[in-house]
């Protein structure tokens, strides 16, 4: 079993302009450095998305750290003069972690301030869960949702959820609502394959346990022509539609772009896009992190291998005419100063502008935030300009934009401890 907690999916929006025409210099400030507490009680590693309420608060995991060392969530509350950190849950706090561990995904608010997620491994039957972590007056409780492989065999379910949940509404910035289905994807088990399944989990009247079901499971096809092993998570459109992507499988085992639409009570599935299908591999391979909507409806992504320099490449899908092509390849220059391996995802800034993370490469090969317009990629950001890495190392997970257009993300390494660190970038 292959595990990436080293590095996840990212994305980014950012406006560079200043007066007169002039490019502005960002500037990074570190809000958090993990494990200033004995033993990394606060947590360690963060490597999923943040994400804000309406107040500006941020919530997020860390993948280590904790009592148990099995990870945590928690809040960075902001104030008038900055951002307090408060610790909301660790994983794993009796003999068997059936809460789960290692919270991978990012997390999703709902109009009442509950947080959803998924943990990759543990709970009853140590495949993994889904859980929701509920507010009250004073503090925090986890309920777990769903617990994956409950029989112990065969995991037809699914195994080690690996990104978050969506839900009908989520592209257009609407909050959960606490009560219709969320769909999410599975990294392995689902069959004999164990190549990984999306799954929707639904509640029942008055809010009752939810019900999960395998709506995919992957290697259907023969050689697996559908995908095989979903790392990333799911987008989903206005009609209900779920779009996301394997890591391996499709026609030369390169990892796909997949279409789930509603056909009555079921699924019907479709091939986008099968990478690894031109020469060397020149359109992408392994791509491994959450797909995002351009203003026209198409879809963008990375892969961490092909492209012109076998570094990744930022692709753009047409649903609609089910065509795919590369917008850049990365590394075309020793040093690999614009970035590498990109396994965080990307998002379209105003403009017209391209944002996205790359862990690799950069100035100090500890990762950059970089911008692509056209076929020109720009380094906005490149992390570890001085020895120590105080700013942060290895940006993972994504960044999120606030209403002044600042940069919000996480570093799975590097900060006053060298344990990540949550920072802002101010353009």
């Amino acid at each position: 079993m292959r595990t990436h907690f080293w590095i996840a999916a990212a994305t980014a929006m950012l406006s560079l302009q200043a007066s007169q025409g002039a490019a502005a210099k960002p500037s990074i400030g570190t809000l958090y450095s993990f494990c200033m507490q004995s033993g990394c009680a606060d947590g360690s590693s963060p490597e999923s998305a943040l994400v804000a309420d309406a107040a500006g608060n941020l919530y997020g995991t860390t993948v280590g750290g904790g009592a148990a060392s099995k990870g945590t969530i928690f809040e960075l509350k902001k104030t008038q003069t900055g951002y307090t950190f408060q610790e909301l849950y660790q994983f794993c706090p009796k003999s068997g972690c059936s809460d789960g561990s290692f919270p991978i995904g990012t997390l999703l608010l709902d109009t009442a301030g509950n947080l959803y997620g998924t943990a990759y491994r543990d709970g009853p039957s140590g495949s993994g869960t889904v859980f929701e972590l509920v507010r009250h007056r004073v503090g925090w409780t986890l309920t777990m949702l769903y617990g994956f492989c409950p029989t112990g065999f065969g995991c037809v379910d699914g195994m080690n959820p690996y990104s978050g949940l969506t839900y009908l509404g989520q592209q257009s910035g609407v909050p959960y609502d606490g009560v219709s289905p969320l769909f999410g994807t599975t990294y392995l088990g689902g069959g004999v394959e164990h190549a990984g399944t999306v799954f929707e989990l639904a509640f029942g009247k008055n809010r009752t346990a939810p019900t999960l079901t395998t709506i995919h499971t992957f290697c259907a096809q023969q050689h697996c022509l559908d995908g095989d092993e979903p790392r990333g998570g799911l987008v989903m459109d206005a009609s209900g539609d779920l779009f996301g992507t394997t890591e391996t499988g499709g026609v030369k085992n390169g990892g796909v772009v997949f279409e789930l639409s509603p056909q009555g009570a079921a699924f019907g599935y479709t091939l986008l896009h099968s990478f690894c299908t031109l020469s060397r591999c020149a359109d992408g391979q392994a791509p491994a992190a959450t797909l995002a909507w351009d203003a026209a409806g198409n879809l963008l992504g990375t892969t961490v291998q092909g492209g012109a320099n076998n570094m990744g490449v930022v692709f753009e899908t047409s649903p609609r005419q089910q065509t795919t092509k590369s917008l850049y390849s990365f590394c075309p220059k020793a040093g690999c100063k614009d970035g590498a391996l990109p396994e965080s995802g990307v998002a379209m800034g105003p403009q017209g502008i391209l944002y996205g993370m790359a862990s690799n490469g950069g100035k100090a090969n500890h990762g950059l935030i970089y911008s692509i317009q056209g076929s020109v990629e720009k380094t906005v950001y490149a992390f570890c300009p001085k020895s120590g890495c105080a700013d942060g190392a290895v940006p993972m997970g994504g960044v999120i934009l606030d209403s002044e257009g600042n940069l919000f993300g996480v570093t799975a390494s590097g900060g006053a401890r060298s344990f990540g660190s949550v920072f802002k970038l101010t353009p």
